[in-house]
């Protein structure tokens, strides 16, 4: 199991563990895949480091994540690569373009909501 531990004053305060450690020892079955109005949307713990370790827009973070190019993105969703390339800088796309990304890339709308 890999885990890691957090620290106040020297002393063990909390445990990060991998996703699927913690639904095998509370014996939980897995969450069902996310909805469009899913206010549970799941995100993966790569797609939050890119965010906010790393400084990515959550666009650039979950396609880094798919290792999908901006090229590919584009195709996918039927726009140019210099316009996922603005959507990516700018974190603020209206909502039918967020649509075709989060249907791009295969995750859901709530996956793409902030």
């Amino acid at each position: 199991m890999n885990t890691q531990y957090i620290y106040n004053n020297n002393k063990i305060e909390y445990v990060v563990l991998p996703y699927r450690d913690y639904l095998r020892l509370t014996k939980q079955p897995e969450p069902a895949a996310a909805t469009e109005n899913d206010d549970n949307a799941l995100i993966p713990h790569e797609v939050i480091e890119l965010r906010f370790l790393k400084g990515m827009s959550k666009f650039a973070a979950w396609r880094k994540h798919l290792k999908i190019s901006q090229k590919e993105l584009a195709r996918r969703a039927g726009m140019t690569q210099g316009a996922v390339s603005q959507i990516e800088k700018s974190n603020s796309p209206h909502r039918a373009t967020l649509a075709k990304l989060a249907a791009a890339m295969n995750i859901s709308l709530a996956q793409l909501a902030d």
